[in-house]
């Protein structure tokens, strides 16, 4: 391409996007004194009078509040900083095709209110009012060169009128180039493609141009880019944090309340206070307002561990410290004095950060809107546009460096560089025409004659945005197929209709994925944080979440990192109660504990909710208690049915045990856990583990080591009672769910019965039988109808029975057998991330953790014991 000629001295007006394309090219030539500039940038450099167009914003707020009561359809979004931009706006493009009052159309009511509303602020010098000032007195421009392959309507008028005062217009470069067409599956690999296209074809970075038609692909590129160390250039523009952290303070004044006050503590606006965004995320109370003093507090349940009574005291005295040193700065911003407020958000912003280039660059924008804002804020509402307007300002991230690839949106494109790759060429994205919308939409301009009609404006942007690819020499042309969902993407008819010939695939070369690899502990290093005094001490749990996620494990015994804190109820909590409510009763009342009555119930949930509202004060915990009043109620209702048909008694709750596990020569597995219920009778015992969900004893899950708990407690209990085991159950406290139509339609009778009420209590109860396995013949003891025990039958051959029958000591020789091989496990030092499903579902160290989403299937540890392979030789299906 011949470069062009520019004189010493002169000033050259070219695109937004080709500055940079234009400084390189004058760099070649070594002229001296060229002054590179955009055409609204020159345009406001002639004007004397230091214009500042945003505080029209605040004339137009003024004028607004003047006719707020003569609205009706638009009175309550009148004042709000978007609907005043959106007036200037239209505005402008008014007075910009001089278009009068008179010509707006007026026949609806609500176009009424709007020719009220422009009327108000009709005379306000907006941008065109001032370009045209500023141009009126022009002479001559022949140092001036104007650089604009493709103006628009608006650009094109001015560049005509500088052109008649002997400005140079550089006219468009022609050339035909050469085309290539690709496709890619996702925007990733697109992106992919073209890096390694550049570097295997070794193309020089200063003649490659990656223009972008989804403007939201820059922080991929970037990534990318940065991977393969292909030097770039990207003009980055990201929100100010400094400001928004301004916006948020002046917020607070405005509105003090604790969501505005915790919004200025993420926003770091304080520094870091750490400690006071954990209180306040718990408590989110006023300002002002003091936390509960939990260390004088007595509590009467053991609803809160020892352990979250010490750490929420230990959260709330930081917190009180972090609070008395910002205090005085939050109640200085509460001031009715509005330079007082401007002062004080000034002072908190440079008293809590350090003085960087970014910070100072940024504190300057916004003293500046301060300083200029002040004469027209009247009262402290009328900061709302203060505060839009703060959260506007950005700071610039540009890469400075010239021997690059230069990357910009696609609109941007003045003149193709040698190679020019257009990414993201689909249907929505490549020439994409934005028609007016909102409250000055295109039904609005349609019958203003001298608005440029929807058919003119379209043809023009059409013909811009083709004409961008028409020019150069080689264009390499992209789409993606799909996202990374799955959504496909069409590609651009256009593209189709200018190329006439069909995309093929990017030669991507698959790179090898980078895994995230977290190796092993030393064995060493294991036994010191897994051991004390030779042992692994621990629950049933603790070894199920091992098998659940080793990772998941190290982190929480490994490293002792503890989990947030809840506030409020959450399903431990609930357990706990539930728990504690059968507890109280069936030591009070043995097997007539489901008689009590609902008063004695809710004196036990009433004294954890003492608790609760206790340490959670601002809760309230009324709906809960009624919840909580009513399940446990239907509880008892089911529990009752089934001691009905039971002879066993309720004998232990709450039963604490212990076991030692020989692990090898040195080491032992201390086991510590508690059984929630044993029931006996004629030298037998049952278990029963409460749940808050549904849940069923699955072999799967047994002998893979995910579901240890229950059988664990039959071993032990068989060991520590000498009584014989019945079976091992769970019973949920989330009441199943009920499985019947209203109506049944009988068919031979042609009639339409409705459910009845002896129906629906059957079937209640088959939705709430115990589930587990049985490990003795003798089952009518524990259930005489066959109805409230999962697994038992009841014909008239052979009575009541169970269909599966196991050894409880095969199966307690494989729980041992696994509880080695985990320990064993974690003594090597394995904490590999692959997480079951179910380890990921509750798990608290997600937002630190780096799973890539690909569960594992636990293999079995152990050969299944022969009581269940004879199960399986004989083709039963077993839970």
């Amino acid at each position: 391409m011949e470069a062009k000629k520019y004189k010493d001295d002169s000033i050259v007006i070219v695109a937004q996007g080709a500055l940079r394309q234009i400084q390189k090219e004058i760099l070649k030539q070594e002229a001296k004194g060229v002054e590179i500039t955009t055409l609204n940038r020159f345009i406001q450099s002639l004007d004397k009078t230091n214009t500042i167009e945003w505080t029209l914003c605040y004339e137009c707020y003024q004028r607004f509040k003047s006719i707020k009561d003569q609205l009706h359809y638009f009175k309550n979004t009148l004042l709000s900083s978007s609907f005043i931009d959106e007036c200037l706006s239209f505005l402008d493009l008014l007075h910009f095709y001089e278009i009068s009052l008179d010509e707006l159309p007026c026949e609806k009511e609500s176009d009424q209110e709007l020719m009220i509303i422009l009327k108000s602020i009709y005379d306000l010098k907006t941008r065109s009012i001032c370009y045209k000032e500023n141009l009126s007195s022009l002479g001559d421009l022949s140092n001036v060169y104007i650089n604009i392959a493709h103006p628009t309507l608006i650009e094109e008028k001015y560049i005509q009128i500088f052109a008649d005062h002997q400005a140079h217009v550089i006219s468009k470069h022609q050339n035909k180039p050469a085309y290539e067409y690709y496709h890619a599956n996702n925007p990733r690999c697109e992106i992919e493609s073209i890096a390694q296209k550049i570097i295997y074809e070794e193309m020089d970075v200063n003649d490659v141009m990656i223009a972008l038609c989804d403007p939201k692909g820059k922080t991929l590129l970037a990534s990318v880019f940065d991977r393969y160390q292909i030097p770039y250039h990207l003009s980055l523009s990201k929100s100010s944090s400094y400001a928004f952290q301004a916006a948020s303070l002046l917020e607070f004044a405005l509105n003090p309340t604790p969501e505005t006050f915790y919004e200025c503590l993420t926003q770091s606006c304080f520094g870091d206070m750490s400690d006071l965004i954990k209180a306040q995320k718990i408590y989110p109370y006023a300002y002002d307002e003091a936390y509960p003093d939990l260390s004088k507090q007595r509590f009467h349940s053991d609803l809160f561990s020892e352990y979250e009574i010490k750490d929420l005291t230990r959260i709330i005295e930081k917190a009180n410290l972090q609070k008395q040193q910002i205090l005085p700065y939050c109640q200085r911003l509460l001031s009715d004095d509005i330079p007082g407020i401007m002062m004080a958000a000034d002072e908190i912003l440079r008293h809590f950060h350090a003085s960087t280039l970014d910070f100072r660059n940024s504190l300057l924008k916004i003293q500046n809107l301060f300083k200029e804002s002040f004469p027209y804020i009247k009262e402290k509402e009328d900061m709302r546009l203060l505060i839009d307007e703060i959260r506007k300002i950005r700071v610039n991230e540009a890469d400075k460096r010239m021997n690059s690839v230069t990357v910009l949106p696609y609109s941007q494109i003045n003149e193709c560089l040698p190679i020019t790759f257009i990414c993201s060429a689909t249907q929505n994205h490549f020439s994409s025409f934005t028609p007016m919308s909102g409250i000055f939409g295109e039904n609005y301009v349609a019958s203003i004659k001298k608005f440029p009609s929807l058919m003119t404006r379209y043809q023009r942007y059409h013909q811009s945005m083709l004409e961008r690819i028409l020019n150069g020499q080689r264009i390499i042309i992209s789409y993606p197929l799909s996202d990374y969902v799955g959504k496909n993407f069409e590609s651009s008819l256009d593209i189709e209709a200018l190329l006439q010939k069909e995309s093929i695939p990017y030669p991507l070369t698959q790179t090898s994925e980078l895994k995230e690899t977290i190796l092993p502990l030393s064995e060493n290093t294991a036994e010191q944080i897994y051991m004390k005094d030779h042992e692994i001490k621990g629950s049933v749990s603790s070894l199920e979440k091992y098998v659940g996620c080793p990772y998941a494990y190290f982190l929480r015994y490994g490293c002792h990192i503890k989990e947030p804190l809840e506030a409020g109820f959450n399903v431990q909590k609930i357990g706990t109660l539930n728990h504690a409510v059968l507890e109280t009763l069936v030591g009070r009342y043995q097997k007539d504990y489901t008689k009590a009555c609902v008063d004695e119930i809710s004196g036990i949930i009433d004294l954890y909710m003492s608790d609760m509202k206790a340490v959670f004060p601002h809760i309230d915990f009324d709906l809960i208690r009624d919840r909580l009043i009513e399940n446990m109620k239907m509880n008892l209702y089911i529990l009752d049915e089934m001691e009905a048909h039971s002879s066993m008694t309720p004998k232990y709750c709450e039963y604490k045990w212990e076991r030692i596990v020989p692990v090898n020569d040195t080491v032992n597995l201390h086991l510590v856990g508690y059984v929630d219920r044993i029931d006996t009778s004629s030298g037998t015992f049952r278990i029963m583990d409460y749940k808050s969900s549904s849940k069923r004893l699955q072999k799967d899950h047994v002998f893979s080591g995910q579901q240890l708990q229950l059988c664990t407690y039959l071993m032990q209990m068989k060991d520590e009672l000498k009584l014989r085991p019945l079976g091992g159950f769970y019973y949920s406290f989330q009441n199943g769910k009920l499985e019947l139509p209203y109506q049944k339609l009988a068919r031979r009778s042609k009639t339409i019965d409705t459910i009845t009420q002896e129906a629906i209590q059957k079937e209640v109860v088959r939705a709430n039988r115990l589930q587990g396995w049985i490990f003795d013949e003798n089952v009518e003891i524990m259930d005489d109808d066959a109805a409230h025990v999962s697994g038992l039958k009841n014909t008239k051959s052979k009575g009541i029975y169970a269909s599966s029958v196991f050894d409880i000591d095969e199966v307690s020789d494989c729980i041992q057998e696994m509880m080695k091989l985990i320990a064993s496990q974690i003594l090597s030092g394995d904490i590999r991330l692959e997480p079951n499903e179910a380890a990921c579902l509750f798990c608290k160290y997600r937002p630190i953790c780096r799973f890539n989403g690909s569960y594992t299937e636990k293999k079995q540890l152990v050969d299944l014991p022969p009581c269940m392979r004879k199960e399986e030789d004989h083709g039963q299906t077993m839970e």
